[in-house]
C-alpha cells in the first residue's frame, strides 16, 4: 500500500511540475536541441528517460534538494514509459540467464566450502552454517 501510494505522490508531483513549467520532458524525448541550449537536461540511467529542467542552467549544479526532486521524477517518469512496453527478452535470453545463473551458484558454493580459499584451513561455511548471519 505504501508503494503504491509513494508512487502515486511521485507520479502527482510530475505533473505538477511538468504543468507549472518547471520541467519539459517533451522536448528532451523529441530531441528539440533549440529549446534545451541553456536548460540542464538529465538523463536516466537506461540512456533514454530525459527532463529537461527550465528552471536550471546547463552548467548550473543542483542543491541536494532539487537533485532529490529530480530524481523523483526521473524515477516515475521511467517507470510511467516502462510500464506500457512489453518485455524485449527473448526465451533464448532467458535459457542463457539460467544457465548463468546455475553456473555462478555452483561456483559459489564450491568457493563458500573450500578451506583453501582462506589461509587458516577454515571455510566460509564453518562459522556460517546455511549461509546464515555469524553467531557466538
Amino acid at each position: 500500500m505504501k508503494g503504491k501510494f509513494s508512487f502515486g505522490v511521485l507520479m502527482l508531483l510530475s505533473v505538477l511540475l511538468f504543468l507549472s513549467g518547471r520541467v519539459n520532458i517533451t522536448s528532451a524525448v523529441e530531441g528539440d536541441d533549440s529549446k534545451k541550449s541553456d536548460k540542464k537536461v538529465i538523463t536516466a540511467c537506461d540512456g533514454e528517460t530525459k527532463l529537461v529542467l527550465n528552471d536550471v542552467k546547463s552548467n548550473e549544479v543542483m542543491t541536494r534538494e532539487k537533485a532529490q526532486e529530480v530524481a523523483s521524477m526521473l524515477l516515475a517518469t521511467y517507470q510511467q514509459q516502462k510500464k506500457y512496453q512489453a518485455t524485449k527478452f527473448t526465451r533464448r535470453d532467458s535459457l542463457i540467464w539460467e544457465r548463468e545463473l546455475k553456473a555462478m551458484i555452483e561456483e559459489g558454493y564450491k568457493w563458500f566450502h573450500d578451506p583453501s580459499l582462506g589461509t587458516n584451513g577454515i571455510s566460509c561455511d564453518m562459522c556460517h552454517p546455511d549461509a546464515a548471519g555469524y553467531t557466538s
